[in-house]
């Protein structure tokens, strides 16, 4: 299963399967004026339950910037213990993969940072 969070609509995924990604819609023609829709930012980590011991793996696409640095951390659902934290160059499409050796049964937040905007998904371990 893979998660993805803070999105508004499903998508097919390539081999079947869904995911939530990012829905924008253009600004009614009467109101305020808002920003542009940014480019489909799609956060996904799997495997999603994970057992202890797996490796996890991270895919981020649609950052629409290929400069600067995306910060990746991994940290209890439950406190603010950081188990994993990880600067990468942005890129067009991201993987990073960890271990999960050390991880206790229960929820983690995998949170990413970058030009986008922050982005969150919950990692089940079990």
């Amino acid at each position: 299963m893979i998660s993805v969070f803070r999105c508004l609509s499903f998508v097919a995924l390539l081999g079947g399967g869904l995911a939530l990604a990012p829905t924008l819609s253009a600004p009614a023609a009467a109101g305020p004026q808002l920003p542009a829709p940014r480019a489909h930012v799609a956060l996904q980590v799997w495997p999603n339950p994970a057992l202890v011991g797996q490796r996890a793996h991270l895919h981020l696409t649609g950052l629409g910037v290929t400069s600067g640095s995306i910060a990746i951390r991994v940290r209890s659902a439950t406190s603010t213990q950081i188990l994993m934290e990880q600067e990468v160059a942005a890129a067009a499409s991201v993987d990073v993969a960890w271990s999960l050796e050390n991880y206790t049964p229960g929820v983690y937040l995998v949170e990413v940072s970058c030009a986008s905007g922050p982005l969150a998904v919950k990692l089940l371990v079990r």
